[in-house]
Formats: structure tokens, sequence, C-alpha cells
């Protein structure tokens, strides 16, 4: 059994693919989170077959089997610098892999999270270092 979220309207006449081997429509009272797939939808249809990525889009549909995740790129430099930001998002089945890298003058870290407010988090704590940073250094001042 197969399970398609429909993001931008219920499920319908119109608004699903025909010939999916549906067997049951769920509908939502109102458009809702579903922690599923990690975003907000109005029901969800399942099916005894599989559905293309290119026929659900075309039906602003997602398979249960993804999820929207937020990737926050955080940057330390030299100097004490920081800064966060989101800065790519990802449909998928399972977390992309963080990543790390370090240059001559700078840290770069990519870090994966599963909804927008741990992604949000995350940005608040850099933010967070970067005032202790400042604060233990006697701020922003050079010499």
């Amino acid at each position: 059994m197969y399970r398609y979220y429909c993001l931008l309207r219920p499920a319908g006449p119109g608004a699903i693919p025909q010939k999916t081997g549906l067997c049951e429509i769920h509908n939502f009272p109102e458009r809702m989170f579903c922690e599923e797939i990690g975003r907000e939808a109005w029901g969800y249809i399942e099916c005894v077959r599989e559905i293309s990525s290119d026929v659900l889009a075309q039906y602003d549909m997602v398979s249960a089997n993804y999820k929207k995740w937020w990737c926050v790129t955080t940057t330390f430099n030299d100097k004490g610098e920081i800064r966060s930001a989101i800065t790519e998002t990802r449909e998928a089945a399972k977390k992309p892999d963080n990543w790390s890298n370090i240059i001559k003058n700078l840290d770069i870290y990519k870090e994966w999270f599963g909804s927008r407010e741990e992604a949000e988090v995350c940005i608040k704590e850099a933010q967070s270092e970067c005032t202790d940073c400042m604060i233990n250094s006697g701020g922003n001042d050079e010499a």
C-alpha cells in the first residue's frame, strides 16, 4: 500500500491522478501539519500502485516516504565571527548527510533538520555562541 499526501488541495476528482488502484481517500477538515512528511497537507490517499514522482508533481502531491529537510549552514572564521542561516531545503526519504569543511580561515558546517523549528533553534544557538565569543573577548575592538 502506498500513501500520498495532497499539499495544495483536498483529494477529489481532478485533484488526484487516476488509475492508481485507489483504495481510500482521507481528507482533513483543514490543512494540517503531518509529521510523516514534515509539512502541511490537506489529506492523503492510499493506493495499491506506486505513482511516479513526475505525476505526483503534476498534482502537487508528495509520497509519505519523503520528508522535507532543512539545511542550516554555519560558518566560523578566525576573527570569531559566526554566521548561520537556513540555506536550502530538500525532499528525501532519509535525512541527508551532515557535512563540514575546514579551510584556511573558515570552518563551514551544514546540518540537516527534520523541521524548520529545529533548524531555527540551531541558528539561535550559533548566534548565542557568537555573542558569548564577543563578550569573552571584550567585544569587537580591533588592536
